[in-house]
């Protein structure tokens, strides 16, 4: 069991995929909660798994760089058992979704751009406050399902940009006559045994970093 006693991640998977299953038609919802927005829309389908709703909100947004508009949209809703919870925390814990709102025959593929939720051990339920954008469908492809993704991508990226720039600055010298290939070998070497495994805590120090902020979310 995982913390509180809540399930394990395949179970998690096991009981998402149930309610996949079973989800009604949203049309058919008639329990609100108190308190809720008059919004127009009882409840979401996300991933074919049915949210009833408190709060829903989108805004077209232009993108900067292909001028197209796109969606964003935000919503809030409640869980009331702890195990409800950690369910929809595994769902919700994806980079890429597909978004379905019945009453408005929307459909969209979506990422999630912030998550939070809050309870305290007072509380009978948990309030979700999850925002999502909207898919460009022509950059669809490009979009990885995990956000953890995001993270090895931006680190490959560093690391590539590091080499080329000692590759171009190592060549530059070699061809002023500066420096040898066998001096830049040797001392690479010298580099390399100093250095690497500081180098190599201080990546994993901000990969875990990385993890905690979007659990955090």
């Amino acid at each position: 069991m995982a913390r509180g006693g809540a399930p394990l991640p395949k179970q998690v998977g096991e009981i998402v995929k149930k309610l996949q299953e079973i989800a009604p038609n949203c049309r058919n919802v008639k329990e609100r909660h108190e308190g809720r927005k008059n919004n127009m829309v009882d409840c979401i389908l996300l991933n074919k798994v049915k949210i009833e709703v408190d709060e829903y909100e989108v805004v077209p947004v232009v993108d900067e760089k292909t001028g197209k508009e796109l969606k964003t949209i935000e919503i809030v809703f409640r869980k009331n058992t702890e195990q409800e919870r950690e369910i929809f925390i595994n769902l919700l814990n994806q980079n890429k979704f597909s978004f379905e709102v019945p009453e408005q025959n929307l459909v969209l593929d979506v990422t999630r751009s912030n998550l939070s939720y809050r309870y305290t051990d007072k509380s009978d339920y948990t309030t979700f406050t999850v925002s999502f954008k909207e898919i460009d469908p022509e950059n669809i492809e490009n979009v990885p399902e995990s956000p953890y993704l995001f993270i090895f991508k931006g680190l490959i990226d560093v690391a590539i940009g590091n080499w080329l720039r000692t590759r171009a600055i190592s060549e530059l010298l070699q061809e002023k006559g500066i420096i040898t290939k066998e001096e830049y070998d040797n001392q690479l070497s010298v580099v390399f045994e100093r250095d690497h495994d500081k180098l190599l805590r201080e990546l994993l120090d901000s990969f875990d970093q990385n993890l905690d902020e979007k659990s955090d979310k």
